[in-house]
């Protein structure tokens, strides 16, 4: 059976910047960059991040699966302020969830949502909210979808466009009551 491993951003070494990076581009290749040039920026991005969200207190977490060496399922957990008409909701933010495609099929994708939901479970955070393709699978695993108006007002060229890509944004649990209304991503979406 492979295990899900919780790694805290700041304490990768490199040979695990280079396997997640290496992993995020096969799924989603970078128009810009090369590997190396995404590996030496990677340092200033996650900086950048943290300079942007002062108030966040809890760590960025990479929840990985490594299957002889080479590393086969990963997902980003962070927080991210969001904003309703009435207050401000520091949720977790779920991205960059994949899994090689060979292993696909096999419940490595449940567990890794599984491992970044238990940030939710534990009470770290009270609600995680993210976009999806793949609605079914999330709904599987207790998540449900919210169909709010988002903008971001950090968007200078375009604050009230939706910020997310995908289709359908949800949030764990899917009992959590979630406001209705606008809701401001307080940044682009993930």
């Amino acid at each position: 059976m492979l295990t899900v491993t919780q790694i805290q951003n700041e304490a990768l070494v490199e040979k695990e910047i280079v396997a997640v990076l290496s992993l995020l581009s096969s799924i989603w290749p970078s128009k810009d960059k090369t590997l190396p040039q995404l590996v030496e920026a990677f340092p200033e991005v996650q900086r950048h991040y943290r300079v942007s969200y002062p108030g966040s207190t809890r760590t960025s977490q990479r929840h990985v699966v490594w299957d002889g060496g080479k590393l086969i399922a990963h997902a980003l957990t962070f927080e991210r302020p969001v904003i309703s008409k009435d207050r401000e909701i520091p949720v977790m933010a779920l991205s960059r969830v994949c899994v090689t495609p060979v292993h696909r099929g096999k419940g490595v994708g449940a567990e890794i949502v599984r491992s970044a939901f238990q940030r939710v479970d534990s009470g770290e955070f009270s609600v995680s909210l993210f976009q999806t393709t793949i609605p079914a699978f999330y709904e599987r695993l207790g998540a449900a979808t919210v169909v709010n108006q988002f903008v971001n007002p950090r968007n200078d060229v375009a604050p009230d466009t939706n910020p997310w890509s995908d289709e359908w944004i949800m949030i764990y649990p899917g009992d959590y009551p979630w406001p209705t209304g606008l809701i401001d991503l307080n940044g682009p979406g993930y």
